[in-house]
């Protein structure tokens, strides 16, 4: 039997909500207007409410209210949801009663909002459930004892004749409900919604949805708020089709039960905050999938907070599979000061598909207009996605807010508002009602309109919302809407809440800095490093925004403040914070006096004019600043330091270091002076270095992007062509690829081999290394377009753990000795081996031509970030690997280059050979070369023991690693004296970006080791840390430069002209290095 449509083809006659009910109630008696779902454990438990007997119940209780006397009067209603909520509501409507719905869950946060509102309202009376009324008035008698407040549990209200209720005459213009907004605590603002607003907030719903009493919707959002009372009750009721309810704790615990409730009762219509549909993309595995069938959603809307293009993507391409089409997910704007609804998609659209645009992000901030870009994704600019067009009855403006005149097109201002939907004004505030529900236009005198405190902007009609302005973020005269830096932040690193973000300003010596609170996801919590996040964070939202962090703090799950819909409340988050009472996880809060005033450039000539207690306070600041970035440590450390190496500072961070010093204060410092000194001393150094040598300094060459064809070919580095060169089977220990091997054990959680494929396809797309080959002539070359790579996928979860060790000696077999033919591509490989639901071993096999390992590390770290959410920020890369070796090869003539040439040329003749070990063959009667891996693990008490012990020697980890490993050697040499090769991960700061680049920037230092004189081992290490300093100094000139120069000077000698004994350390700051760490991205890494 079909649905009865004969309410449906009069609604217009209708006044008020009240009348449709009672006549639903007899033309359509034993039809469903509700059902609700509660659970227990995987249990489904249903409740039904027929017209008819909502009728029943409402007048039974709206007797009961008149019986009391309190027709006219407010009363809270605090119901944990289901449909003694919904009785309830419509009692108080019945007999004239205000009601004020409230969250029933009541705790020490909550008690004072609710409390303000009880005051502001003068309501006396408290509805609920008796199960409910009992822990309710405890706890709030005996916080606020003798007010005389009065509970009724509706449930226990006894049945009522029909004539024993009062049939009151209900006006348009009367009041029906108070709507509390979220505001503060000491001034609660409750919306007045009367039955003119209802009825036609009801009307631009229905034109919006274009729905019939056949639809059917299901929705989680509480009832308390305006978006679930006004269009998950009041609505179905108006339109008279069934609505399904659920409890918002019951969705957020598992999401899969809302769309499985989507997919059981086949509704068409649903809406939810942004969040939620991130929270059903992230929370849906692979198998619930399956049992979804999503077709016959027509329209799903997205609103209540800013909406998001890339939630819309991420959402649309999860759920295609189980049938959803791609054009329902839409945005809308609402607010409870106008009933509800304002703007969504409209059948006068030409689709109902959300419309994207993207706009310049500078003339945005500094002109507040909108420019549209046709580049998508782009650092330079911002994403913003339509809230919909307005309804002819609303009377939608964009305004300046400070001038009060009405703004063009594509003019960023506040969004005002008149129309039937909007309320009379707030509950007994007049002055407030004035401010905001009669605004007028300054020069035409056109109104009254309602200040929405929303800015946006319009474009062709389209309705955009940029932020709230009471919220904007005002730094050196720019404005940031947080919603836009909050973003950023919540995709920049897969330990952090999408959505769980407040960007908040705080004025410190007169000055606004940026604050960013953000949470951490639940399943991180004991298992992240906080320096890690503190530096993405910051990365972020310096690259995307232009703008300094000041202080980041760390929160557990659940603990941002929020609204009741979801929305970030950013000023209680600002106070709770000042006043200590937010509960952080971590915080990294920016010194003040340390870093005041480093926004300028320090130029070496103008130290030389400062005063110089001014000048030694202005060259520490930045040190420390230069210091705490590079070991990503709080600069209050490095200003305690009695040296740099008990910070744990590491070889090449000090050749930075130096690089950096140079850059900064045109200052020679030798890295010997940088090992040993303090902080306040090496300030003094490059004072007294600066004002000896006013000379100009020799300086780097920065890089200049190349605007040219991607595919052309360019040169090998040095190291890239020694690489080359040794994969000729016809040269003594040739025949062999630099390659990498390694197994990654996933045992967290079950591996998503579709996603893990397709983040590693958009990680081909950003690293043109990944699609690089090197041609036959020894050029190396980025190819323009690649297949489709697919990462193969072995399932062994049906087979026994003696299979599982078959198959993956056979993989580790044929991966770990590969030699890649080098001119074609891919020079990479991956496997995946599914073992368990939740064990599976990514195999990783990656030729060293076109990564390094600081390259894997990027690779794995945003491999691993797309992995978690396809929509990840990842940093910008404005140069390519070729833009780097062009660079390398012109710092050819530079002093720097030639100084280091000088030093290796006049050792060349006195370098000793490499390491003369006893071999039981010698490399001319192997048939094949093989390389083996041996592992010996140390305590992490005895290595932390070791690394303080060497602190106190000032000796890097590094250099202790290195001296043992020449000690061992020096056992096995025929000579004492011996060279051993060392790798270096040099990547000269030519560029911002450098560290963001992926490829070959390995680098070879020949260490001479001198084994010959007696000595203790620290004596020997600090022997060697000094030779390893004078050769960093002049690494400009590289090993392969250095082995070719020996090469010629003893052609005709029997001297062997190669180091093959190679030393690599894998140890940084960086706890996450590849080979640095068995813990990783994606799990341990098991096999090397």
């Amino acid at each position: 039997m079909g649905k009865d449509y004969s309410i449906f083809n009069k609604l217009n006659s209708y006044d008020t909500i009240v009348k449709i009910v009672k006549d639903r109630a007899i033309t359509q008696p034993d039809d469903i207007c509700f059902r609700y779902l509660s659970y227990s454990g995987e249990e489904v438990i249903e409740s039904k409410l027929t017209y008819k007997e909502l009728d029943k119940q409402s007048m039974r209780i709206a007797t009961y209210l008149q019986s009391n006397d309190l027709t006219g009067k407010c009363v809270i209603l605090l119901y944990p949801g289901g449909l003694d909520f919904i009785m309830a509501f419509f009692g108080c409507l019945y007999a004239k009663v205000i009601a004020v719905p409230f969250y029933h869950f009541i705790s020490n946060r909550r008690i004072s909002r609710l409390m303000a509102a009880v005051k502001d309202s003068e309501a006396k009376i408290f509805l609920s459930i008796s199960s409910e009324i009992k822990g309710i008035s405890s706890f709030i008698n005996n916080n606020f004892p003798n007010e005389g407040y009065y509970w009724i549990a509706t449930d226990t209200i006894k049945d009522v004749k029909g004539s024993d209720y009062e049939k009151a005459e209900i006006l348009e213009d009367e009041l029906a409900y108070l709507q509390y907004t979220s505001g503060s605590t000491s001034s609660p603002k409750g919306v007045m919604i009367t039955h003119r607003n209802i009825m036609h907030n009801m009307k631009l719903i229905h034109w919006y949805l274009e729905n019939t009493p056949d639809s059917v919707g299901v929705s989680w959002l509480p009832h308390f708020h305006d978006m679930g009372l006004v269009a998950m009750i009041l609505q179905p009721m108006y339109v008279g089709y069934t609505q399904v309810l659920m409890q918002p704790a019951d969705f957020l615990a598992k999401p899969y039960r809302f769309l499985k409730a989507i997919s059981d009762y086949r509704a068409t219509i649903v809406g939810a905050p942004n969040f939620s549909f991130d929270h059903c993309v992230v929370s849906i595995s692979e198998e619930q999938k399956k049992t979804l069938d999503l077709s016959s959603i027509d329209f799903a809307w997205n609103g209540a907070e800013p909406v998001r293009w890339s939630t819309i993507k991420s959402f649309n391409e999860t759920f295609k599979e189980c049938g959803l089409k791609n054009n329902v997910l839409v945005g809308g704007y609402g607010l409870a000061e106008a009933t509800l609804v304002v703007t969504c998609r409209s059948p006068k659209s030409k689709s109902r598909r959300a419309v994207i645009i993207d706009i310049d992000k500078d003339e945005f901030e500094k002109n507040k207009t909108v420019k549209i870009v046709r580049t998508r994704n782009n650092i330079n600019t911002f994403q913003y996605v339509s809230v919909g067009l307005f309804h002819p009855d609303v009377n939608l403006i964009i305004v300046d807010p400070t001038t009060r005149n009405k703004c063009t097109e594509g003019k960023v201002g506040e969004i005002w508002l008149a129309s039937q939907s909007v309320s009379p004004g707030y509950w007994k505030k007049e002055r407030a009602t004035d401010e905001t529900f009669y605004a007028y236009i300054s020069d035409t005198g056109e109104g009254p309109f309602l200040r929405t405190g929303d800015m946006g902007f319009m474009i062709k009609e389209e309705l955009y919302i940029s932020g709230r302005l009471k919220d904007i973020i005002i730094i050196r005269g720019v404005n940031y809407y947080p919603n836009d830096i909050e973003f950023t932040v919540g995709c920049c690193h897969p330990a952090l809440v999408t959505n769980s973000c407040a960007a908040f300003s705080v004025t410190l010596k007169d000055t606004e800095r940026l604050y960013i609170a953000q949470e951490v996801k639940r399943t991180c919590m004991r298992n992240f490093d906080p320096d890690e996040v503190f530096d993405a964070i910051r990365k972020a939202v310096v690259e995307f925004h232009d703008l300094q962090v000041h202080g980041i703090l760390l929160l557990p799950f659940g603990k941002i403040p929020k609204t009741s819909s979801g929305k970030i409340e950013h000023n209680r988050c600002r106070e709770e914070f000042l006043n200590g009472k937010i509960q952080i996880l971590y915080k990294s809060i920016i010194d003040n006096d340390l870093h005041e005033g480093l926004d300028r450039v320090i130029n070496g000539n103008e130290l030389l004019k400062t005063d110089a207690t001014e000048c030694k306070r202005i060259v520490e600041k930045k040190l420390a600043n230069m210091i705490s970035s590079c070991l990503q440590i709080e600069s209050s450390k490095v200003i305690e330091a009695k040296d740099l190496i008990s910070l744990g500072i590491d070889s090449l961070s000090i050749s930075m270091l130096k690089q950096s010093i140079e850059d900064h204060f045109l200052s020679n410092i030798s890295i010997p002076i940088i090992y040993n000194s303090s902080l306040q001393k090496l300030a003094e150094a490059i004072i007294t270095n600066r004002t000896e040598n006013h000379t100009a300094f020799p300086r780097l060459p920065e890089i200049e992007p190349q605007r040219i064809d991607e595919s052309i070919e360019f040169p090998l580095t040095d190291l890239q062509y020694a690489y080359w060169i040794g994969r000729n089977e016809s040269l003594e220990l040739g025949g062999i690829a630099a390659h990498v091997y390694l197994e990654i054990s996933m045992t967290e959680e079950e591996l998503d081999h579709e996603r893990l494929n397709t983040a590693w396809q958009m990680m081909i797309q950003r690293h043109g290394m990944l699609r690089a080959v090197v041609t036959t002539d020894g050029m190396q070359k980025i190819l323009d377009k690649v297949p489709e790579y697919r990462i193969e996928c072995l399932d062994l979860r049906d087979k026994d753990k003696i299979e599982w060790i078959k198959e993956i000696e056979k993989i580790r077999e044929n991966m770990s000795h590969q030699v890649m033919p080098p001119d074609r591509w891919p020079l990479f490989e991956i496997r995946v081996t599914k073992l368990e639901t939740k064990k599976s071993i990514i195999h990783i096999s990656i030729d060293l031509l076109i990564a390094d390992i600081w390259s894997l590390n990027i690779l794995f770290k945003e491999w691993y970030q797309l992995y978690v959410a396809s929509n990840t920020l990842l940093p910008s890369i404005r140069i390519s690997f070729r833009d780097y070796v062009f660079a390398l090869r012109s710092i050819a003539e530079n002093e720097l280059f030639k100084k280091s040439e000088e030093y290796w040329k006049k050792r060349i003749s006195t370098l000793p050979q490499a390491p003369q070990l006893s071999l039981v063959k010698t490399a001319k009667d192997l048939k094949k070369i093989r390389f083996h891996h041996r592992e010996r693990k140390l305590s992490s008490d005895i290595w932390n023991r070791l690394k303080e012990q060497a602190a106190e020697h000032s000796i890097t980890p590094s250099v202790l690693l290195m001296s043992a490993y020449s000690k061992i050697l020096s056992l096995w040499s025929r000579s004492p004296k011996f060279t051993i090769n060392v790798t270096l991960f040099n990547r000269l700061g030519l560029h911002p970006d450098i560290n963001n680049i992926v490829g070959d920037f390995t680098s070879l230092i020949l260490l001479e080791v001198d084994n010959s004189k007696a000595m203790k081992f620290v004596d020997f290490s600090k022997d060697i840390q000094m030779q390893l300093s004078r050769d960093m100094e002049h690494r400009y000139y590289s090993g392969v430069n250095v082995m070719r120069d020996y090469a010629r000077e003893f052609e005709k000698s029997s001297i062997l002209p190669i180091m093959p004994v190679v030393f690599t350390s894998a140890l940084s700051n960086d706890t996450k290095m590849v080979l640095g760490s068995k813990k990783h991205f994606f799990g341990e890494i098991s096999y090397v």
